[in-house]
This record gives structure tokens, sequence and C-alpha cells, in this order.
């Protein structure tokens, strides 16, 4: 069965509850760190958006993610958790065509969800790393987003991981950097993508340059 409508999503006939009415997220900026040690997954993610309406609330679809703070142009928002949305109370009404940054950083101990398609899907902790599997609706049970096809957007991500580990993730590798007993991994993908497109592995891989 697929998730309800919540009068949220962008109407999808399949997954109604999807998306978020008036948002066209532009980019990403994710920030994460995790430690297959612990199993811990700590994030921030920030979206350059542009209102397609004028709203005075936005919607991200959030299954998962504990948030903890909200910022809205480097602005406190109020914000609320309400099922598998994060309501955003914009400190100021926004109208249509206004570009706005919405930070959200978050938490969790990430873990595969039951799909409504039968299958597991979403986070995946590996034995020394980690894998995901996001179609067609688990990005947004580790990542606060717009979570449905329609809206793509291009990608920057940076992954920090136990030193002696690799990140990857969709695009080009523009830096890797130690910092302390951690590397730093940092991909930037131009092409703009859905959400469930999203590759990101950590573990004991290696790098191969080729053509």
């Amino acid at each position: 069965q697929p998730p309800a409508d919540t009068g949220d999503g962008v109407g999808d006939s399949l997954f109604p509850a999807l998306g978020n009415p008036d948002l066209d997220v532009l980019h990403y900026d994710v920030d994460l760190a995790y430690d297959p040690g612990t199993d811990v997954l700590e994030g921030s993610v920030l979206l350059n958006v542009a209102l397609t309406e004028s709203r005075k609330e936005i919607t991200l679809d959030s299954a998962g993610p504990v948030v903890d703070t909200v910022t809205v142009d480097d602005t406190t928002a109020e914000f609320r958790p309400d099922g598998d949305e994060l309501r955003i109370t914009l400190p100021a009404p926004a109208a249509k065509g206004d570009k706005v940054q919405v930070k959200v950083g978050y938490h969790l101990s990430p873990g595969p969800h039951e799909s409504p398609v039968g299958l597991n899907n979403g986070w995946f902790n590996t034995e020394g790393g980690s894998y995901v599997l996001n179609e067609p609706d688990a990005a947004r049970t580790w990542l606060p987003c717009n979570d449905h096809p329609s809206d793509k957007a291009t990608w920057t991500f940076m992954i920090t991981v136990p030193k002696g580990l690799t990140a990857v993730a969709n695009g080009a590798l523009i830096d890797h950097h130690s910092d302390g007993d951690r590397d730093v991994w940092q991909w930037q993908e131009d092409r703009p993508m859905a959400t469930y497109l999203i590759q990101l592995f950590t573990g004991d891989y290696a790098l191969i340059k080729g053509e």
C-alpha cells in the first residue's frame, strides 16, 4: 500500500505523500559524518529553494532524521516533525519566485526501511561501512529533502569517515583530506538529478582512475 495522501505531496498517483508543493530545490549541500563503529550519522543539509507559489510555511520529506536545528537565510526558524513531514515556518512570508536557503541539522542511527514496493530500502550498515538504496522513496529516511523525482537538483556531498575509510558519492571527487583521526571526502554532481539516484558508499574502497 502506498503512503496515504497527507495533503503535502505533489499529487503522485502511486506515492501521493511524496514531494512538497510549491518548492523547487535548485541545489543540495549535504554534509555528513558517519562512523560504522557506532552506526551514528550526524548531518546537515543546505537546500537552495525557489518558491513556485507564495508560502508562509514549507514542508520537507523527513521520515527518520531527528532534526536539531533549522535556519532559513541564516535566521532560526520554527519547525516541527509531523509524521513523515518536517514543517518549517518561514521567518517572513515568501512570495512566488523568491529564493531561500534552508539549512537542517539532524542526527539518527540509520538503517533500512520496508518500502511500499515490498523491498527494504534506505541506509544499509555493513561491516566497516555503509551504502544507500533510495528508490523509490527512501532518501527521506536519512536526509530531509524534496523526495520526488519531479524535482531534480545539483548536489555537493561532504562525507566525513574514520581515517582510512573511503566515502564515495555521485559526481566528481573535488577534495579529499585528513582531519585528525578522520578523512573528509567531497563530491560534486553538476547534472541535476532526483533524490532517489543518490549513490553513497563508505568503507574499504579503492579509487581507480580510468577512461
